[in-house]
């Protein structure tokens, strides 16, 4: 595809290719759990990054190769082994599929899989959408709302079917946009609704706020629009919704997230 990497391939270059890899699966390796499958997979056809990995992999941390029943007539994928331990390999010729190519294995850590269907899981449930929040969304009969340590989150239910059924074997940190969160009654807009085309700005008291005071507010700098009424104003820059402001009359709370905040002086 690329000419100049033609120009810079050498038999050193491959060495240190497989050398990296073998610092990185030592890395990594620790994370996964005893049981826990590896999918190893390069861009190379090299057998020094590749086949030969494989052979260290198992000398040196005793993986098993896993046996993938794959169809390899059928989609063109060319079946392989390792020298001197035979774990095996799939190689993906880019004149055999579609696509550029690359090399890809399974192996098994020793040891026992931890069955997660006996983990706790987060406790997640469906809700109906307040109807002081329904405002707040252009089409909200459009999505499914659940609810999770109090965060009220919205997705398509297509989107939904699947969430339902991978949360059941997985740990998911984020699924959906993060509508609100519910204070005992009282809905506080969080910051993904702002930035989402779910909402609907026509429901709440816009800002548009200029350079300097922009600037600011991503800086998470108390503002006040003295000229706009107490509670919840979305502040915009030219058009384009930045986050929230909550006037109390006598001061402001800016809830642009703080891990997000602009740090340096403009």
């Amino acid at each position: 595809r690329d000419a100049d990497a033609m120009q810079e391939w050498s038999a050193q270059a491959v060495d240190l290719c497989s050398q990296r890899q073998q610092r990185i699966l030592a890395d990594v390796l620790p994370a996964l759990k005893p049981g826990g499958f590896l999918v190893y997979a390069t861009c190379s056809y090299s057998a020094v990054e590749d086949e030969e990995i494989l052979d260290w992999l198992v000398q040196s941390f005793g993986l098993q190769s896993m046996v993938v029943d794959w169809p390899d007539a059928l989609f063109g994928v060319v079946a392989c082994q390792s020298p001197k331990e035979k774990a095996n390999g799939f190689r993906f010729f880019p004149n055999r599929v579609k696509g550029e190519g690359f090399f890809i294995a399974v192996l098994q850590k020793p040891g026992v899989l931890i069955n997660s269907d006996n983990k706790q899981k987060p406790k997640t449930s469906r809700t109906e959408l307040s109807k002081a929040m329904i405002p707040w969304l252009w089409s909200p009969e459009e999505l499914i709302f659940y609810v999770h340590k109090n965060n009220i989150y919205g997705m398509p239910p297509a989107v939904f079917r699947f969430f339902e059924n991978y949360q059941k074997k997985f740990y998911i940190r984020k699924a959906g946009i993060l509508l609100a969160e519910d204070m005992h009654g009282k809905f506080i807009p969080q910051h993904a609704l702002a930035l989402s085309p779910l909402l609907n700005p026509k429901a709440f008291n816009i800002w548009e706020a200029d350079l300097r005071d922009a600037i600011r507010f991503l800086q998470k700098e108390s503002l006040m629009p003295i000229h706009l009424p107490k509670g919840w104003i979305l502040v915009s820059f030219q058009g384009l919704p930045l986050g929230w402001l909550k006037n109390m009359g006598n001061r402001s709370n800016n809830y642009y997230p703080k891990e997000w905040r602009i740090r340096m002086t403009v």
